[in-house]
């Protein structure tokens, strides 16, 4: 390690810094740069990196081989897209080590000034001591602020314009978030003229959920927010949230990250969660009132409240883009017709977790160990027959598993020798005995034929009537499958009774006929006999099965009360207004306080 140049260059850099603010320049000449250098570590290929804690694993600030290399990606990824031809002002966030900074001043030239707001002086010491910036100091195309030192505040041309680019270091910004989320407020509250917007962030990139995003976003136009649309990731978020100073943040699907920027900005964040939670790694420890949830799934809704956030249930919806597929030419919709289609897979080998799981165990076995076979043995039964009890609750529509789990693991072997919990264990064959649910009601509809739409394994059913029809495309042929089928049969997952997904209302948006098994709140969107029909065990759906293919008025009069009913009541725009609503409540009744 050259000292003396880390050296010469640092004093040349804080000399220029000195010419421009002698606050600043004097505070980091008293600071001694040995004990700093002493942390950077030489990379492999050219200059230097850094090892630092975050969130309880040690990351390199710069790449160890090559950090130029590494600045540049990131500035690849994150910063050309987003430069504009009247950009005028970076507010760069987090010096590091400044590889960043002095790539984006070389592509950026005379363009554009850049702020630079930093947390810690050991970072600028280290930064001023790897690369030459006198020149961009010299000229004002730099201006540094250090928390609790340089002159505040910001002077009025360094203020935030419509125009100007966030961006922040990706290891800094996650070490020191909640410090620069609290500085973007303070930058943003200075625009004189804010722009009010709502901005809706997508969080999962399945096709159907863009779908519901793009009529979310309709719906929120059509009410009156001006919305912005992005991909979900911290520097984009960082970025909107800045140039559009957003007045509620909207996601489809929970993001922590999110709810963060929600409670630091102090901005309401919005959440319509679309799936049943599994992982109880999910839902933060702690939230803030700035989050409000509204669960698909009724029991989660107290997963949310605990953690502090706003919560409350709210169905799904249907996905209104299918309207364009509904109608069929007469040979398509034949190709189409049949008595009974089920879509969905039949959850026996692909992405299994319970086969990767029983291996993961038996891997763990084999290293011979007297106690671990014994615990291993042991293991492998316990969850063999908490399935078992539960495949006889499944038939009854009766969801048991995590207390005969429970039960059977209390006789097994201590859980400490292998990396399982008991809640992952219980999510785990939860999913395996909707294999079996599924299956054991589809076995039960012999002989009448069942059109079943999925993945592959469906070749691997040996049931004479299920007839595999390959993958349903979603957007293109959903609707059709919907409308031509005499009886769509919906098998909500054993383990989610609590809510039901958005095919029971793209069946009867479509003017399907929608037989399902009980869940807790079906009763609460439609009636059952009129609107659709529920059934309780497998012999009761076979009977209601039969009925129905040999009543056909009644299916088509009940099928059309569905369709009526969704079209009418259960919309995204009604649904948009009632979470708006709510938060607008809550906000009220807050200030009332």
């Amino acid at each position: 390690m050259n000292r003396e140049l880390l050296k010469k260059t640092l004093n040349a850099n804080l000399d220029s810094l000195k010419s421009r603010s002698r606050t600043l320049g004097g505070y980091l000449s008293q600071l001694s740069a040995e004990d700093y250098w002493d942390r950077l570590i030489p990379a492999k290929a050219s200059g230097y990196t850094i090892k630092i804690e975050s969130g309880g694993s040690v990351k390199s600030v710069n790449s160890g081989y090559d950090p130029f290399k590494e600045a540049q990606k990131h500035l690849d990824k994150d910063l050309k897209a987003r430069v504009s031809s009247d950009l005028s002002f970076v507010h760069y966030f987090g010096a590091g080590l400044g590889y960043h900074l002095k790539l984006m001043t070389e592509s950026l030239g005379d363009r554009a000034k850049i702020v630079l707001y930093e947390k810690e002086p050991d970072w600028l010491i280290l930064t001023f001591s790897i690369h030459d910036f006198r020149k961009e100091i010299d000229s004002g195309g730099l201006t540094i602020f250090l928390d609790g030192i340089s002159d505040p505040p910001p002077p009025p041309e360094v203020s935030r314009s419509p125009n100007d680019l966030l961006w922040a270091h990706p290891v800094l910004w996650v070490v020191y978030e909640k410090f620069y989320n609290k500085l973007m407020k303070s930058i943003i509250l200075s625009d004189p003229s804010p722009k009010l917007s709502v901005l809706n962030i997508i969080i999962y990139p399945y096709s159907a959920y863009l779908n519901l995003a793009n009529a979310v976003s309709q719906s929120l136009k059509d009410i009156g927010y001006s919305v912005s649309r992005l991909a979900c990731n911290s520097a984009d978020i960082r970025q909107s949230i800045f140039a559009d100073r957003p007045d509620m943040l909207f996601s489809l699907s929970f993001s922590a990250t999110i709810a963060r920027f929600a409670d630091d900005m102090k901005i309401p964040y919005v959440c319509w969660e679309l799936d049943k939670i599994m992982n109880e790694a999910y839902v933060p420890d702690k939230l803030s009132p700035y989050t409000h949830v509204f669960t698909t799934f009724s029991d989660d809704t107290g997963r949310f409240e605990k953690a502090g956030a706003n919560a409350c249930y709210l169905p799904a919806a249907p996905d209104m883009l299918l309207d364009d597929n509904y109608e069929s030419p007469d040979e398509e919709f034949k190709s189409y017709s049949c008595d009974v289609s089920f879509i969905g897979s039949p959850l026996i080998a692909t992405n299994n977790d319970y086969l990767n799981l029983i291996d993961a165990i038996q891997r763990a076995m084999a290293s011979g160990e007297a106690e671990l076979l014994k615990a291993g043995r042991s293991l492998i039964g316990a969850l063999s027959r908490a399935i078992k009890l539960q495949e006889k609750f499944s038939d009854i529509n009766v969801y048991k598993l995590p207390e005969l789990l429970d039960k059977e693991l209390k006789a097994c072997a201590p859980l400490s020798l292998f990396s399982f919990s008991k809640h992952s264990l219980c999510n785990i064959i939860a999913k395996q005995c909707c294999g079996y649910q599924r299956l054991s009601y589809l076995e039960k509809l012999s002989p009448v034929n069942v059109s079943v739409y999925g993945n592959e394994d469906w070749s691997d059913v040996k049931q004479s009537h299920l007839l595999y029809k390959g993958k349903a495309e979603f957007d293109r042929e959903a609707a059709k499958i919907f409308r031509a089928s005499k009886i769509n049969l919906d098998i909500t997952r054993i383990y989610a009774l609590d809510g039901f997904s958005d095919r029971v209302f793209n069946v009867l948006r479509a003017g399907g006929f929608l037989m399902m098994n009980r869940t807790k709140n079906i009763g609460q969107s439609f009636n059952a006999g009129k609107e659709l029909e529920v059934f309780d065990t497998p012999d009761e759906m076979k009977q209601m099965a039969e009925y129905y293919l040999t009543h056909e008025t009644e299916r088509l009069d009940i099928a059309e009360r569905g369709k009526a009913r969704v079209r009418e009541e259960h919309t995204v725009t009604n649904r948009v207004k009632f979470m708006l609503s709510k938060v607008e409540g809550l906000r009220k009744a807050a200030a009332q306080v």
